[in-house]
C-alpha cells in the first residue's frame, strides 16, 4: 500500500477522524445515548428549542477551532518504519456556531497537494456527533457520526469500510484523544480475529499565535 492508496482508504481521518460509515455496533457512553435509550421522562422533559440550538455538546468541539499542525503517520505493512507526512488543519466554527469547518492540507508532491474539508456538529435528537468530509482525491462524500466520553477526552467510533485493494469489507475502530487545550491525538485502527493493526496516527498540535513586538 502506497501513500497515495492509504489516503484514498483513509480521508476523513485527516480531518479529526469523525467521518465513519455509521454502520457499527457498539455501547454508547450515556452521557452521549441515543434518545430512543432513554426512559420516557427523559425524552419528554428533553426543551424542543435545544433542538435547533447550539448546546453544550457543541462546546466539546471548541478545542478543535484554531490553526494546527498536523503529523500523520502511515502504517503500511510490511515496513517497519511508517510514512510521515506533515499537514495543517484550521477549524472553524460557521453557520451561527452550528457546525465546524475543518480545512485540511497536506502537500503530496512539488506539484500536488491532498486537500480535504470537514463539517461536523453535533445533533440533539440523536445525541451523536456528526461529520461530512469531501476532498480532492475522491468524488464521494463520507459521513458518520461518533460518540464521546462522559469528559469530552476520548471520542470512539465503530465503522466499516471496503478496502480499496482488496474489496474486502473490515471494521476500524477510531480513537482521538484530547491530551491538553493544544494537543491531541488521532489513531484509525483495522479490527480482525487476529487482532488490532494501526492503520494511521496523527498528531496534532496547535500553532502558537503570533505577537506583536511593537506593541
Amino acid at each position: 500500500m502506497n501513500l497515495t492508496t492509504a489516503l484514498l482508504a483513509v480521508p476523513a481521518a485527516l480531518a479529526i477522524g469523525f467521518a465513519a460509515g455509521r454502520t457499527g455496533t457498539f455501547e454508547a457512553p450515556a452521557a452521549t445515548a441515543p434518545l430512543q435509550d432513554q426512559d420516557q421522562g427523559t425524552v419528554a422533559a428533553l426543551d424542543t428549542t435545544g433542538l435547533y440550538q447550539p448546546g453544550d455538546f457543541h462546546r466539546m468541539l471548541d478545542v478543535f477551532v484554531g490553526d494546527w499542525n498536523a503529523k500523520v503517520m502511515f502504517y503500511v505493512p510490511g515496513m517497519d518504519e511508517p510514512q510521515v507526512n506533515e499537514g495543517t488543519m484550521t477549524g472553524s466554527w460557521i453557520m451561527g456556531g452550528r457546525f465546524l469547518k475543518q480545512a485540511f492540507q497536506m502537500p503530496m508532491s512539488e506539484d500536488e497537494t491532498f486537500e480535504g474539508m470537514s463539517l461536523m456538529g453535533y445533533s440533539p435528537a440523536e445525541r451523536v456527533f456528526e461529520s461530512v468530509w469531501i476532498d480532492n482525491m475522491v468524488v464521494d462524500m463520507a459521513s458518520g457520526a461518533g460518540y464521546a466520553s462522559p469528559d469530552g477526552m476520548r471520542f470512539t467510533m465503530l465503522t466499516s469500510e471496503i478496502d480499496p485493494e482488496s474489496m474486502v469489507v473490515r471494521e476500524l475502530e477510531e480513537r482521538i484523544s484530547i491530551t491538553s487545550n493544544s494537543a491531541f491525538d488521532y489513531e484509525r485502527v483495522v479490527l480482525s480475529p487476529e487482532g488490532e493493526s494501526l492503520q494511521m496516527r496523527i498528531e496534532y498540535t496547535r500553532v502558537a499565535p503570533t505577537t506583536d513586538e511593537g506593541r
